[in-house]
């Protein structure tokens, strides 16, 4: 007896999704490898330039102590950005195209950036409220790169156009594919989640889900990283300001900064009338090119 189509076509869809689900597992193993590889590199290479032999740069190794200065920190994340960026385009992984930016959407990017200054401080309030501080190894390493000026260039440019390219641009879109588009919520859910376990400790996790959700949203509704980009720059460089304008401790409590608790409840509520229009504005202006 022959199989209905019925029976072929589960079979073939069963057969894309796997082959998608191992696509995105590849997206992901090749985003941490390149991370690993240029770590150990640069962390050697700073190491031998300063004096260290082969068991101290061992033992470094074996601590996760390779970049705990801000400039070696900064050559670190500019090369994994600049190598991820090139071999996702590359390989044709991540598409780019300037059909969104021939659209001229520039009202959509303005209600963009409001609503990116209308998560800042929500986000660090719900971070806060969990109470989960960052380790302090990963905590002294990056004030140490904060301090350095060109840092500003690789958080707010170069790591949000490569983290954009992967978890949007492929991880996002393949899974955006394999969902047909009509369970969006649960690919950006997915990708949202993929996106903060990088980032390898649970208090950045928090802030970066909900990011990586909105950041995902923005790309189902546009086809574009670009929204995405501009509003992972602001989130990035919204941290070196504050670090190098307003406090020199990247770890600083809202109400380090804004004096009184009092002070801070204005700043939420200021935030949302910022986050709320913005959204709505979003919600109703945002279309794909």
């Amino acid at each position: 007896r022959a199989p209905s189509p019925t029976t072929f076509n589960s079979h073939d869809m069963n057969k894309k999704i796997a082959k998608g689900l191992v696509q995105v597992g590849i997206y992901l193993l090749v985003f941490i490898v390149i991370q690993i590889v240029v770590m150990q590199v640069v962390g050697i290479c700073s190491l031998l330039a300063q004096g260290f032999n082969a068991s101290e740069i061992v033992t470094r190794m074996s601590d996760g102590s390779m970049l705990s200065d801000g400039k070696t920190l900064c050559i670190f994340f500019a090369i994994n950005a600049v190598l991820a960026s090139l071999l996702f385009v590359r390989r044709g992984w991540a598409p780019v195209s300037r059909s969104y930016l021939q659209s001229r959407p520039w009202a959509v990017l303005f209600w963009v950036v409001i609503l990116s200054l209308g998560t800042l401080i929500p986000f660090a309030f719900i971070e806060e409220l969990t109470d989960v501080q960052m380790p302090e190894a990963t905590l002294r390493a990056f004030s140490a790169m904060l301090r350095e000026p060109v840092s500003y260039a690789v958080l707010g440019v170069l790591v949000p156009l490569a983290e954009e390219l992967v978890f949007r641009g492929a991880i996002l879109r393949t899974l955006l594919t394999l969902t047909h588009r009509r369970y969006h919520w649960v690919a950006i859910a997915i990708s949202a989640v993929l996106f903060a376990a990088v980032h390898g400790n649970l208090a950045q996790m928090l802030h970066v889900v909900p990011m990586g959700l909105l950041l995902g949203w923005l790309y189902y509704r546009t086809d574009s990283i670009v929204p995405g980009v501009i509003m992972h720059s602001i989130n990035n460089s919204a941290v070196y300001i504050i670090t190098n304008l307003v406090t020199a401790n990247p770890e600083a409590r809202l109400i380090d900064i804004f004096g009184t608790q009092q002070h801070v409840w204005m700043a939420v509520g200021f935030s949302l009338c910022l986050f709320i229009p913005a959204l709505f504005q979003l919600a109703v202006r945002l279309k794909k090119a």
